[in-house]
């Protein structure tokens, strides 16, 4: 095995202990998702892991393994560098993004989350006040990349390697069945995805055991949900005849109102707060009601609450 060769693996192997320290502090910020063991999440995340590397990295595995004459250039190290730490940095983003937004979502991020930057751009006004509510989140960021470089930095080549040898002309064709093994996950029929974590572990450490950034991409290219095209309202009357509706008796109108704050949380409400709030006529009728303190949510978005309120 020659000295460039064991360089990529030192290189690779150091992406892999930064997803490590990014799942730790994944799991310090939420310690209920270890369950009931504090190393079998690290463990078996190593296969997700293992995928992002073959994955993510490979644009930096083939620079790294051809089969040049003259190894360790400056271009060739300073593009590697580059590729690395643009690679890397990717990585660590995606992953402390969840670090505060797995809060709200209660998994990790997947593809979906680019709709959110869709339309109005109003989750891009949301960005800044991000990184202040999570600043904890943002100094982990900045320091994981700080050290990453800096540890990089100590593997750079000190001089170029001359190397003669046929054996250069195999380490790159003989990696591509390792890296096609390391991005399926294993030699089962099929790859590895999102769903297979929860065949190791119950349903708490499922989010520790996978990474942002696995589950970014294998999510990105499913098939979305096409909208469904129904006919016109003049072609259904053509096709249809409705009966006209037979009303009996005296009809007594009385009107259902149905208010809905949306992104309006308790403490804003002055009657959960004893009078500290911003609602005074909505307070004047939770007094004059039925009301409930606590409720049980259907979903983890604003809109899954019009089909629990409506029809629920």
């Amino acid at each position: 095995m020659s000295q460039y060769f064991k360089l990529y693996l030192k290189r690779l192997a150091l992406a892999l202990l930064i997803m490590t320290f990014c799942r730790m502090a994944f799991a310090t910020i939420y310690p209920n998702t270890l369950g009931d063991s504090i190393l079998k999440p690290f463990l078996l995340g190593l296969r997700f892991d293992f995928s992002v590397l073959a994955y993510m990295y490979l644009p930096f595995t083939i620079l790294h393994l051809l089969p040049l004459r003259k190894i360790g250039g400056k271009w060739q190290e300073n593009w590697l560098f580059v590729l690395f730490v643009f690679t890397t940095f990717l990585v660590v983003l995606a992953n402390c993004i969840d670090m505060g937004y797995f809060h709200f979502t209660l998994k990790r991020s997947t593809s979906d989350l680019f709709h959110l930057f869709e339309g109005t751009g109003e989750a891009w006004s949301l960005i800044p006040q991000f990184l202040l509510s999570y600043w904890y989140v943002t100094i982990f960021g900045f320091i994981g990349i700080f050290i990453l470089i800096f540890i990089y930095k100590k593997t750079a080549v000190e001089k170029i390697i001359e190397d003669s040898s046929w054996l250069k002309f195999m380490y790159l064709p003989l990696s591509i069945p390792f890296v096609i093994l390391l991005a399926r996950g294993g030699i089962q029929t099929k790859p590895i995805t999102v769903l297979d974590a929860s065949i190791y572990a119950d349903n708490r450490s499922i989010p520790l055991i996978l990474n942002t950034p696995f589950c970014l991409y294998m999510t990105a290219f499913e098939e979305q949900k096409k909208v469904p095209v129904f006919m016109s309202l003049a072609e259904a009357k053509k096709k249809y005849t409705l009966p006209e509706p037979i009303l009996e008796g005296k009809v007594q109108k009385k009107n259902v109102v149905i208010l809905i704050l949306e992104s309006f949380g308790k403490e804003y409400i002055g009657f959960y707060n004893n009078g500290k709030g911003y609602t005074p006529f909505l307070d004047s009728l939770l007094v004059q009601s039925t009301t409930f303190s606590e409720t049980y949510a259907n979903g983890k978005k604003s809109i899954d609450a019009l089909p629990s309120i409506i029809s629920g």
